[in-house]
This record gives C-alpha cells, sequence and structure tokens, in this order.
C-alpha cells in the first residue's frame, strides 16, 4: 500500500510517498508553510491546501498520514497557530478539526485525544485521512534514542530527549529557529548568513547577555526577551550575533542533569546548517557531540513511516 506523508509544520510543508511493502520513502518535497506569513487560516484556505497537496500525488496513493506540530486551536471556522496562544492553551489540532464533522472524527493522543494508533479519520478527494500525529513525537520515532545521550532537536522549536526506563523524558518549547527570526527582523535577510560567519573564539569571548523566550510559548518566557550588560565598546553588530549563539547554546545546559548519559546528538535542521553548534556544545558541556546526518529525509517523514509500520 503506499501512502502519502505530511509534515504540515510552522516553517514547511513536507511531503514524500511511502511504499510500505518494500519500506522506500520517495519524492520528497518542501513548500514554505503557510505559518510563516500568517497566524491564522480559514477552513476554506486549510480545504484548498490539503486538496492541492493531495492532488499532486492522486493517482499514486491509497491513504495519507498527517502529522501537525502541537497546539493551535480552532475557533468555528478559524485556525489560530500556537503563536497566538498562550502557552498551555493549545486545545486543537489543525487536521483533526477540519474533519469535525466527519462519522470517524477523533483526536490522536498526541494531541491531547484517547488513541494512541492510526484510525480513519475522514476523507479527502476520495483518500482515506488516518489521524493525525504530533510532529515532535514523530521525530522522538525515528531517533532511536540510546540510554547513554542526550537528542537536542533543533528547528522552530527546539526539545531535549532521553530515554527514561522504557519511555522517554521531553523538555520542549525552548528557544531556537523561532527566536532568531525576531533577530531577523532587525538585521534583515542577511542575517543567517552573518550568524554562520560567527567563529568559536568570537563566540566565547562574546559578552551580552541575551534572553531568547521572546515568544509567548517559550519556557521561560515571562515578558519578553531582554539585551544586557551593554557596555560603551561592547555593542557592535559582531558581539551581538556572537552573544546570541552563546546565549542560545548555553541555555541547555539546565536540562543535562544526568551524568551518565555522556553524548549528545544534535537533530533537526539548524545544527547541519550551523556546523559551529557542535563544537561550542563540545566545549561548554564537555560531552561527545554529533550531528545526526545519517538521515538525508526529515524526521518526521520517517517517523510517519515508522508509526504506518507498527499501525496499518
Amino acid at each position: 500500500m503506499k501512502y502519502l506523508l505530511v509534515d504540515f509544520g510552522a516553517s514547511y510543508l513536507k511531503t514524500a510517498l511511502y511504499n510500505k511493502v518494500s519500506g522506500e520513502i520517495g519524492r520528497e518535497t518542501r513548500l514554505d508553510s503557510p505559518f510563516l506569513h500568517e497566524n491564522t487560516l480559514s477552513r476554506q484556505e486549510v480545504h484548498d491546501l490539503l486538496v492541492s497537496t493531495i492532488e499532486r500525488y492522486k493517482s499514486e496513493i491509497e491513504a495519507v498520514v498527517f502529522c501537525t506540530i502541537l497546539g493551535g486551536r480552532w475557533d468555528g471556522d478559524t485556525y489560530s497557530s500556537w503563536r497566538l496562544l498562550e502557552r498551555g492553551d493549545f486545545r486543537g489540532c489543525l487536521i483533526s478539526g477540519f474533519f469535525k464533522d466527519s462519522k470517524d472524527y477523533h483526536i490522536h493522543k498526541h494531541h491531547g485525544g484517547e488513541s494512541d494508533e492510526l484510525k480513519p479519520l475522514g476523507e479527502l478527494l476520495g483518500k482515506t485521512i488516518y489521524s493525525a500525529l504530533g510532529d515532535t513525537f514523530c521525530v522522538i520515532k525515528s531517533l532511536d534514542i540510546q540510554d547513554d545521550e542526550y537528542v537536542v532537536n533543533m528547528g522552530t522549536g527546539s526539545q531535549v530527549i532521553s530515554t527514561v526506563g522504557d519511555g522517554y523524558h521531553l523538555d520542549s518549547h525552548i528557544p531556537a529557529g523561532r527566536a532568531f527570526l525576531a533577530f531577523e527582523e532587525f538585521f534583515g535577510s542577511s542575517f543567517f548568513a552573518e550568524l554562520n560567519s560567527i567563529t568559536v573564539k568570537e563566540v566565547i569571548s562574546s559578552d551580552l547577555d541575551i534572553n531568547l523566550n521572546v515568544f509567548k510559548q517559550a519556557v521561560k518566557y515571562t515578558g519578553g526577551g531582554a539585551i544586557s550588560n551593554i557596555q560603551e565598546n561592547n555593542f557592535n553588530q559582531k558581539n551581538l550575533l556572537a552573544s546570541v549563539i552563546r546565549c542560545w547554546v548555553l541555555q541547555y545546559g539546565e536540562y543535562f542533569e544526568n551524568p551518565s548519559k555522556t553524548k549528545v546528538r544534535l537533530a533537526g535542521g539548524i545544527p547541519s546548517k550551523m556546523p559551529i553548534v557542535k563544537d561550542l556544545f563540545e566545549r561548554y558541556y564537555d560531552r561527545s557531540t554529533t550531528i545526526d546526518t545519517s538521515k538525508k529525509l526529515p524526521e518526521t517523514i520517517i517517523g510517519i513511516s515508522k508509526y504506518i509500520n507498527k499501525y496499518l
């Protein structure tokens, strides 16, 4: 059976074809997510986007499985993204809520429902849509986390994941890519290129203190971010960029409490684009650090395929 896998994320809408018989995942594509530019979507806008996504693969697939970012809420026919909500006020799933009038309507456990299986949710273009999964849980499913390591997932959002007994411990809502976007507003389109020009030495010698909790859902949000320790001779562009990186990397230290976990694996989109991060984690935390480059496909897409293998 062939499935369309869709990760409806905050930055990208990623798709791929999955052949369960052969185990092959192919035709991976990504488009900008509408949530890059909009914080709300109407039911009609969601309908049109889902239809256009499925239409491209219609003749090749028999069913579709989505994962979506955790959070957000439907109010009538308007979906508000997590950006508009207070942390803890997440009461809906984008895809599940779209099918609220379906006879098979349900919410997966990832989004606060009861079932942890994949079950029919509804139909679109004659294709069965299965339970919508949570993107963070799909990442966890894909990673094969070892007992001696912390996995730090860095994308639009960020999480620290580790094993605890037969389960997992997850710390989430840690500022990462979304916080960087606030600085891009200030620096302009050159921000990420300039960030990548900073050296390890410049990061270590930087001395501005930057609170990156600039959005309401951030784990330590208390009213907004801040820049402090500004002196008459240190408030320049290079020191600001280096300080952003330093304060971003140092915020993870409080989550590395178990001395038996001697390794750190960096996953997600940011580490592969910013190789300096690996060196900084090794210097600051004295743990063997690797960038997860074993997978050419997004972790979420791999995770969805593993849920299909288990439940369908």
